[in-house]
């Protein structure tokens, strides 16, 4: 049987440490790189929230788009 909670905590954790990358790089003016880590931080945290509502781990996708959708989050 699949730990959802397990799988959350997974990306929860892995997003709050890739945001603390994210801003020490634009605190260094490594803008570029930052905004990498911001999009894998978001990535995690719509992850996190597939796993959530769907009881079943997060897709391998990358599409942050289709992650979005399968989130269940509604964007206005």
């Amino acid at each position: 049987m699949i730990n959802i909670d397990k799988h959350i905590s997974y990306w929860q954790s892995g997003a709050a440490k890739d945001f603390g990358v994210a801003e020490q790089l634009i605190r260094l003016g490594k803008i570029r790189h930052g905004l990498f880590f911001l999009q894998l931080t978001l990535e995690k945290i719509l992850k996190a929230h597939v796993c959530r509502n769907s009881g079943d781990i997060a897709s391998r996708l990358h599409n942050l788009t289709r992650l979005a959708e399968l989130s269940g989050i509604t964007f206005q």
